[in-house]
């Protein structure tokens, strides 16, 4: 059975392809890398009040697995 894993994010996020913070850092759990990256862009919106639509981009090559 699969297990949810802790990612651990630090680098940029963009807002339609523009760069809005450039050293964003957040964790989170989950079963894969890509949901990973889907909950640190939806808790970097709620952070910093963006709208649930507004396209937030984080690059996986940032994104590391803790355990």
């Amino acid at each position: 059975m699969n297990e949810k894993k802790r990612y651990s994010y630090a680098g940029p996020v963009r807002l339609y392809n523009k760069i809005v913070d450039h050293n964003y850092k957040g964790e989170t759990m989950a079963f894969t890398p890509q949901k990973a990256l889907s909950n640190l862009a939806w808790r970097f919106k709620q952070d910093y009040h963006y709208n649930d639509l507004d396209k937030i981009e984080l690059d996986k090559k940032y994104l590391s697995v803790l355990y």
